[in-house]
């Protein structure tokens, strides 16, 4: 009885809120700091992060900003969209790790206000608030809100291009503008934000948001054939070509950019990587086979609100609801929840069948679910029957208020668990290390204006490169096949070596092997988690 209280005291805020959308507005930004900004700088970077934001920091440094380099080396194996903004973020914070995470919190608050904003504008504002604080409080998104990944950015260009196709192809048709002037600059923003959509895409992340697409297209076309009469089934057509229009003017806007980078970079020797790298890796068939399973855990829980617009018992309520006068766009409502669903579903069979593995990569697909959140609390209060009611009440605990004070818990936990294990895995601290040791010996052999040489160690921990080249005197050069001794011709003087030599990399003993090290000295071998770095000092001219 308690819980049920607080329960529809906290309804009641919600409704108020609802009605000052700006104070909502902004109460959604400062629950999404509280959530991303603690700490946010407070640990160097792991994983990839440097790999998205070593390039932005290059660009503010060469005032370069089409063609992507990292550690001198091209690097074009993402789109430039990222360190673009990172390279933004960072004029204003500075080449800090604070200022490329801040790109995806800033993200990922606009993921939570679209979903906001769409979830308001087709179910009401009090279940608009609650699907957004849902967002906010949906493990799955913590870690890419907080990392400099390209994760968040592309997740919210995912979220702005779905969701304004279903508005445009669904609701608007279901709930047309009575001022035809107002209906046209629906349609007209609706396919701008899809453009923008669309073109932000494919500029953060190439075509990995193809399942998103073929998802949503497959969702809103049987939405549209099933609900639609004939005569009005005519009208898609024209909405098809507008939005076939806005999406060639998104992509050929990008696609120029990207092949100037191309042309730009012709005569250089490009790092590139192929997206089938990601795709039907047959040692994890048995990833790629549950990879829909995968994403409704990963996503719980309100990845399953997705599975709710479904069955005879959604049907019947919705045309209850109408009959009785309790909510006369109940049905319009099932139709567009059918379509966010079925567009999610389709999105992770398509991630299947192209052989993904790796559940992060289904985030675009599923982070529109979660306005179906804001249907699931609106058939709670207004219009479920009993059998669904009595489920509804199973699956929240009792009460959705008691899921979202769970996920509150969960929230701490995962700062005081999960941040302090990310922050171990960063090699940042054991990078300062060996750029002291650089450093001491750049001045005991009066050695000045050299540069650290590296293949390997970028590729699995630029992090530790960068601490290097911020703690010493020094540059860090990518020099792709350094392993082979003519690599060191390119370079004159004396120069340092960054090798790895654990179970993925023979990178040393590759150069010993060449005789590339004989005249080498050494500076210092330092192990962190499963890699072996040495490094080695060498004098290439006396070496040739």
């Amino acid at each position: 009885m308690r819980t049920g209280a607080m329960a529809e005291m906290v309804w009641r805020v919600c409704e108020a809120l609802s009605r000052k959308p700006v104070v909502a507005g902004l109460l959604l930004v400062l629950v999404c700091a509280m959530v991303t900004l603690p700490g946010l700088g407070a640990h160097g970077f792991v994983n990839s992060e440097a790999h998205r934001a070593v390039p932005a920091f290059e660009m503010l440094e060469r005032g370069e900003f089409i063609v992507p380099t990292m550690f001198d080396q091209v690097y074009l194996r993402k789109p430039p969209g990222m360190p673009w903004l990172i390279a933004l973020s960072s004029r204003v914070f500075g080449e800090t790790e604070f200022a490329a995470r801040f790109v995806s919190a800033c993200a990922w608050t606009c993921s939570v206000l679209l979903i906001w904003i769409f979830a308001c504008r087709w179910f009401g504002k009090p279940f608009g608030l609650c699907a957004a604080l849902a967002c906010v409080l949906w493990p799955w998104f913590w870690t890419s809100a907080r990392s400099a990944e390209i994760e968040a950015l592309h997740n919210m260009f995912s979220v702005l291009f779905v969701l304004s196709c279903i508005d445009l192809v669904v609701w608007q048709k279901r709930m047309p503008a009575h001022d035809s002037q107002k209906a046209i600059v629906r349609a007209l923003s609706s396919c701008a934000a899809i453009a923008i959509g669309l073109s932000g895409m494919f500029a953060v992340k190439g075509g990995a948001g193809l399942a998103a697409i073929g998802g949503v297209l497959i969702g809103a076309t049987y939405i549209r054939m099933k609900h639609c009469s004939r005569l009005d089934a005519r009208v898609p057509v024209q909405t098809v070509a507008i939005v076939v229009f806005c999406a060639i003017v998104g992509v050929g806007a990008f696609t120029s950019i990207w092949l100037r980078q191309y042309l730009a970079a012709s005569s250089q020797d490009a790092v590139t990587q192929s997206s089938a790298h990601f795709l039907w890796n047959m040692e994890k068939l048995h990833r790629i086979l549950i990879i829909v399973f995968d994403a409704f855990v990963a996503g719980a829980p309100w990845m399953f609100a997705a599975l709710w617009p479904w069955g005879p018992f959604a049907r019947d309520e919705a045309k209850c609801a109408v009959v009785t006068g309790v909510d006369m766009a109940a049905h319009d409502r099932l139709v567009v929840a059918q379509t966010v669903s079925l567009a999610c579903i389709a999105g992770l069979v398509i991630s299947m069948i192209a052989g993904v593995s790796n559940v992060r990569y289904t985030m675009p697909v599923g982070m529109p679910a979660c306005v179906l959140v804001a249907y699931c609390m609106r058939g709670w209060r207004m219009h479920f029957g009993r059998t669904r009611r009595v489920f509804w009440r199973i699956c929240t605990l009792g009460s959705p208020l008691l899921v979202y004070l769970l996920l509150l818990i969960a929230i701490a936990i995962y700062y005081t668990k999960f941040e302090e294990r990310r922050a171990r895995l960063s090699g940042r601290e054991i990078g300062f290390e060996i750029g002291a040791a650089v450093q001491t010996d750049m001045d005991r052999s009066q050695v000045s204006d050299t540069v650290v040489l590296a293949d390997h160690l970028v590729e699995a921990r630029p992090e530790i490169l960068l601490a290097i080249e911020n703690t010493a005197n020094t540059h860090v050069r990518w020099i792709s096949g350094l392993s082979e001794s003519a690599s060191l011709e390119q370079v004159g003087g004396v120069v340092y070596l960054a090798l790895r030599e654990d179970d993925d990399s023979d990178e040393r003993s590759a150069m010993q092997r060449s005789g590339a090290l004989e005249n080498a000295d050494l500076v210092g071998e330092w192990s962190f988690r499963e890699y072996r770095i040495i490094v080695y000092r060498v004098n290439t001219t006396r070496t040739n």
